[in-house]
């Protein structure tokens, strides 16, 4: 089976898709597979055609790539591809458009709101997001997340009002962000895989925060094995059923990761967000928890592979 490891583009996030198609072409390679590596340029659509592969393998993230963009293309070129279908893809990568779901679906998330580009940039700007946060029962600090990027790209804490114009950092080319309360307590995430139709949650992991002393920004980074997280069976449970059912309804297919914080103190979880095309590179959240479960590397991949060759399953069944 041919398979080509579309990686790159145009994001801010090309680096990391690069060196996430790697590990995911070596794996290819000793599992037998016929496996090539392509860049996503103006001529993908040309070079698919040209080397013909029977599956496409996706490790490119953000705005005009994982959202639903490139597999809209691989739609029309009839090309079996790794991952959510395009339009569950789309909604996955909006960040404000998928809290909303999760919010009206009943899920533990955070206080939120959409916060307008005409509007920070408003004379009254500062004024319009105050009153929204009182609207909502903020208070600062709070997040800013643009809503297309993945790798903590465009998330920015803000402490105070004094901080506003650290919002503008989130309006990567789109014209609305997320404005969430900021969160306390221990981040960590929840990779689920699907064994063929059946969600299979791995053990969840800690997520290491990235330092806010200076006001910069929130989010995940790479952990390693020490950093799984054990907290008591029933809790792992409980996060790790909802974190498959968030699965579900934003129609995530083959696999994807569930990002929570969770206060200790009142054993309670927040939903952060989910990854539709999480990262691959071998020490990476992903790998490493499928490893604890007795996963393998290559044996990971295989199975993202082989969930992908019949397009018309049927996203949310078990």
């Amino acid at each position: 089976m041919r398979v080509a490891v579309v990686h790159g583009g145009f994001s801010s996030e090309a680096v990391y898709s690069t060196e996430n198609a790697e590990c995911v072409h070596e794996a290819l390679l000793k599992k037998g597979y016929d496996s090539y590596m392509q860049d996503y340029d103006e001529n993908i659509v040309e070079n698919l055609k040209k080397r013909k592969p029977d599956a496409v393998f996706l490790c490119v993230q953000g705005m005009h790539h994982g959202d639903g963009t490139l597999q809209g293309i691989l739609d029309l070129l009839k090309i079996p591809y790794t991952g959510s279908r395009m339009e569950y893809a789309a909604v996955i990568n909006d960040k404000v458009f998928c809290q909303s779901i999760f919010d009206m679906e009943g899920f533990p998330v955070a206080k939120h709101f959409s916060f307008r580009l005409d509007e920070y940039e408003s004379p009254d700007g500062p004024a319009i997001l105050e009153k929204r946060m009182e609207e909502h029962n903020m208070r600062y600090p709070i997040v800013s997340k643009s809503p297309s990027q993945g790798a903590c790209i465009g998330i920015h804490y803000i402490r105070s009002a004094e901080q506003y114009d650290r919002i503008s950092q989130s309006f990567l080319g789109d014209e609305q962000i997320l404005i969430e309360d900021f969160v306390e307590g221990i981040g960590f995430t929840a990779p689920l895989v699907q064994d063929g139709k059946k969600w299979l949650a791995l053990p969840l992991i800690y997520g290491r925060k990235i330092d806010i002393s200076n006001g910069t920004k929130t989010g995940f980074d790479i952990s390693h094995k020490q950093d799984l997280v054990h907290f008591s069976p029933e809790t792992t449970k409980r996060i790790q059923d909802t974190a498959i059912r968030a699965a579900k309804v934003i129609g995530a297919r083959g696999y994807c990761r569930v990002d929570f914080m969770m206060d200790p103190k009142e054993d309670k979880e927040t939903l952060l967000e989910i990854n539709a095309v999480p990262g691959l590179r071998k020490g990476s959240l992903f790998p490493v928890a499928a490893e604890a479960a007795g996963i393998a590397f290559e044996d990971l991949i295989e199975m993202i592979l082989l969930n992908c060759l019949d397009q018309k399953e049927d996203t949310h069944a078990q």
